[in-house]
């Protein structure tokens, strides 16, 4: 079933115990389970804001940067501290708040869906490609 919910694009799936009973209104603990089906997409880091942990995300579409989104979940010490000197080092235009910076670091992130307006639901950090 998961599988084939793979192969639709959908959302995910919902595990249940076959003999639980349906809560009006509630969501039991244990009883019920959301399973997600995660897409994942390569994505440069286009800039990043100098108030909060999140990096803003782009791809690139028939030779264009396509932004897709900010980035603030799996951005631990270790990924930020790799990245950091390479972010310094390449930015283009800043702000009082954020900077943005040529799209040399290309990561790998996993996210929901795509949203009606072209963004990444939900990304999270998975991995570097280049760095």
């Amino acid at each position: 079933m998961f599988e084939l919910c793979r192969q639709q694009g959908l959302e995910g799936i919902v595990i249940k115990r076959r003999n639980s009973k349906y809560h009006v209104g509630k969501r039991p603990e244990n009883v019920w389970e959301r399973v997600v089906v995660y897409q994942r997409e390569d994505c440069y880091v286009t800039g990043y804001s100098k108030k909060e942990v999140s990096w803003a995300l782009g791809v690139m579409r028939d030779g264009k940067m396509i932004p897709v989104g900010m980035l603030k979940y799996g951005l631990t010490d270790p990924v930020r501290i790799k990245a950091f000197p390479i972010l310094l080092k390449t930015g283009i235009r800043e702000t009082k708040s954020f900077v943005n910076v040529e799209p040399t670091i290309q990561i790998q992130v996993r996210f929901r869906h795509w949203t009606d307006e072209g963004k990444l639901r939900l990304p999270v950090f998975e991995a570097f490609n280049n760095i």
